[in-house]
């Protein structure tokens, strides 16, 4: 038996270098594997499985391999593996530990851990490990390719590239690394040098169909709707899998540039309504978010994460009727027998916030720092503004299971100024006298003169993409508020329902908010003020954070 034993160890090595591991499978069935009693035959067929992407075998047969010996590193690595599939994070860090330390020249292992404190964030931790792992062997392509992620992820562009290069020197066929480079190019908007990346790696391998997409969504940013239709329906091709986010989005997609390419004028108009959605754009540090105590208590106290209700949900019941009032837009439609009626479009899920230097204004308090109905009982939270978009993005590629990159997807959650219409004019507060107020109402009238001249169907086709903008405006009379909205599309997110309220309210659930907090503020009529900053500083102090905490003393009446 130990003869065979060693016999059939050989021959499972031999083949794990060949890189037959649906042959190393079908030789080590449980019947053999239970008789042999052999972890390092345990181990192999765990990083077969692993090689497959079945996560949960690699855990199962890593684990036996692991009962019969806690020395093995080769169990720990691949059940590490398993456990960085399935986003578990910490356990797999533990497990690439353990590797490293019963085999300090691992080089895998260093390069998985540092995938880990990638996602992670601990970017220095992440450089630490590839390194390391490039020290021990400086001609292994894929280590360039994943320190040049890291790179990416810190925004360091051009060290990024370098890392690409470098990676596709070593192995011209390396498909991958030329894809990153792309990527790396798309996010500086560089968009036809990212093209010719893409083109690059998928004549190395025509069969990538992130690839595709990735070329699709660069082809897109340059309006060549005739190429982003043939990447996508190749994406599409190759991908044919309902049950993933991805390909449902590409399938919408595919049926808007469809649109763009058969109506001019539906181009022209989505062009116009991009161009106002980049004037609005928020991006200063801060934003502040009046809310109730009861809601801030869970959301620091209890950490319940902060909830996004979708637009039809927003207390004021105008709200999205400015925009569509302003371009004489109505949706309503007449039939023959006189039924006249509305077709239900889905609306993005958006958040009420204002600027930073409105944290304490006493109007703000008497409307939205209320308690149970009761004006300024209630506080208002300073959030970093990027911390939070980012927090954002973290969730929802989570939630994906790492499949949805709303960056790459285009689909990222965004602040935006409110504009509001006086006398036919929009006015933009807080917009800092810049040229953007005036670019948006040329903006808005263009697009006016393009609504009007369409007939019913073609205001029809474009009334999702209108909605998708229409709580960016409200009416004069708000102009006090210097609102800012988070907006986050609803095709990226899971839904919830609160049935506790008829009709139930469809909401979304973002992050926890005290890692991003900078201030609270608490309302000028707050009872026993002093306890409550008390209970939230301690609170946070716990956590090794430091947020400064205020309490409003204006004069309320």
């Amino acid at each position: 038996m130990l003869q065979s034993t060693e016999s059939l160890e050989k021959e499972v090595d031999n083949l794990y270098k060949k890189k037959k591991f649906k042959d190393i499978i079908k030789i080590l069935p449980e019947s053999i594997l239970i008789g042999c009693k052999n972890a390092n035959l345990f181990a192999f067929r765990a990083l077969s499985h692993d090689k497959l992407g079945q996560s949960g075998l690699t855990k199962y047969y890593a684990n036996a391999a692991i009962d019969l010996d806690t020395n093995l590193y080769k169990a720990y690595y691949a059940r590490g593996n398993s456990y960085l599939d399935t986003n578990e994070i910490p356990n797999a860090i533990r497990d690439f530990n353990k590797a490293i330390e019963l085999e300090p020249n691992h080089i895998l292992s260093y390069n998985n851990r540092s995938l880990c404190f990638r996602r992670l964030k601990d970017y220095i931790k992440a450089l630490e490990d590839i390194d390391m792992a490039i020290k021990l062997d400086p001609k292994i392509s894929i280590l360039y390719n994943n320190k040049g992620l890291v790179f990416a992820s810190q925004k360091q562009y051009d060290l990024a590239i370098n890392e690409f290069i470098h990676a596709t020197h070593l192995d011209k066929k390396f498909s991958a690394a030329y894809n990153n480079h792309g990527n790396t190019l798309a996010q500086q908007k560089k968009y036809p040098e990212a093209i010719e990346k893409y083109s690059t790696a998928l004549d190395i391998n025509p069969s990538s169909a992130n690839t595709y997409f990735n070329r699709a969504k660069a082809f897109k940013e340059i309006r060549d709707h005739e190429n982003t239709k043939k990447d996508l329906e190749e994406f599409i091709a190759i991908n044919n899998n309902p049950n993933d986010r991805v390909y449902l989005y590409s399938l919408t997609e595919l049926k808007e540039v469809d649109l763009k390419i058969q109506y001019k004028w539906y181009d022209e108009i989505d062009s116009v309504i991009n161009e106002i959605k980049s004037l609005l754009l928020f991006e200063d540090l801060c934003v502040t978010h009046y809310t109730s105590l009861t809601a801030t208590k869970a959301m620091i106290l209890q950490k319940s994460p902060f909830r996004l209700s979708e637009g039809a949900f927003l207390n004021d019941t105008s709200e999205g009727r400015e925009l569509f009032s302003f371009l004489n837009f109505n949706n309503s439609k007449n039939k023959d027998n006189n039924t006249v009626y509305t077709s239900f479009v889905e609306k993005p899920f958006v958040g009420s916030f204002v600027e930073e230097k409105k944290h304490n204004d006493l109007t703000l308090w008497r409307m939205y720092g209320k308690e149970a109905l009761s004006e300024a009982k209630g506080c208002a939270l300073t959030i970093n503004r990027e911390k939070f978009i980012e927090s954002i993005e973290d969730v929802i590629i989570a939630l994906n299971n790492e499949k949805i990159y709303p960056r790459e997807l285009g689909q990222e959650p965004a602040f935006y100024r409110i504009a509001y219409l006086i006398n036919d004019k929009f006015v933009i507060p807080g917009d800092n006298g810049s040229k953007n107020e005036s670019r948006l109402n040329d903006s808005m009238n263009m697009l006016k003169e393009m609504v009007i001249s369409l007939n019913q169907p073609q205001q029809d086709l474009i009334y999702q993409i209108l909605t998708n903008i229409a709580y960016f405006f409200k009416s004069g009379e708000y102009q006090y508020e210097h609102e800012v909205r988070l907006v986050v599309p609803s095709t990226i997110m899971k839904k919830k329902f609160d049935m506790n309220l008829s009709p139930p309210r469809v909401y979304v659930e973002l992050c926890e908010i005290t890692p991003l907090l900078e201030q609270i503020t608490l309302g000028p009529k707050v009872e026993r003020a002093d306890e409550w900053a008390s209970a939230f500083n301690y609170f946070i102090e716990d956590q090794l954070l430091n947020v400064k905490i205020i309490m409003s003393h204006l004069p309320f009446k």
